[in-house]
């Protein structure tokens, strides 16, 4: 308790987070996948191969007509290189992700849409970048990483957190 006088300081001091880096596991945040009360953690399968994918937005122009339609697209060929599956995580409520999940009718079967409605899970990796002025919030930066075994195996993070360049189903495909 406080006594007159007394003020309460609050540590400026936050907690260093580490860029998700080559042999780390996923962070342990829970993100949600079919509704709000749906928590979830990604968890890429303990012995094979995964691709999990960050967007900065779902319904974006690139994200929409480019980056995941291209990871749905090389879907056979990922999966003669050992990829079980593709994950997505981005920062939205999950009624945004389940609804962008259906304009892929059909096509997302081996391909899993997170909704890391806080950006808790973007955080704890750190990979959260200010895109307020353009999308109103802090998103994830765009990237691409092979998980294998439950571990990264390799990581593209794009360098201004939204292009296309590095993070690309074929550029992914090119490293595997």
């Amino acid at each position: 308790m406080l006594r007159h006088g007394q003020k309460l300081i609050r540590s400026s001091c936050s907690s260093q987070r580490r860029l998700l880096s080559v042999g780390d596991s996923l962070p342990k945040v829970s993100v949600r996948k079919a509704s709000p009360a749906d928590e979830v953690f990604i968890s890429p399968p303990a012995t094979g191969r995964s691709i999990l994918v960050g967007i900065p937005a779902a319904y974006s122009p690139s994200c929409s007509s480019s980056h995941i339609p291209g990871f749905i697209s090389a879907l056979p060929q990922l999966k003669k290189k050992g990829v079980e599956r593709v994950d997505v995580v981005a920062v939205n409520d999950v009624f945004v992700m389940k609804a962008w999940q259906a304009t892929f009718d059909g096509m997302t079967d081996d391909v899993s849409f997170y909704a890391d409605q806080d950006g808790s899970w973007t955080r704890a990796a750190a990979l959260e970048f200010d895109a307020a002025k353009v999308l109103g919030s802090k998103r994830c930066k765009r990237f691409a990483a092979i998980i294998d075994n439950g571990k990264v195996a390799k990581l593209f993070v794009e360098p201004d957190g939204t292009g296309m360049t590095v993070s690309t189903a074929e550029n992914v495909l090119k490293e595997l």
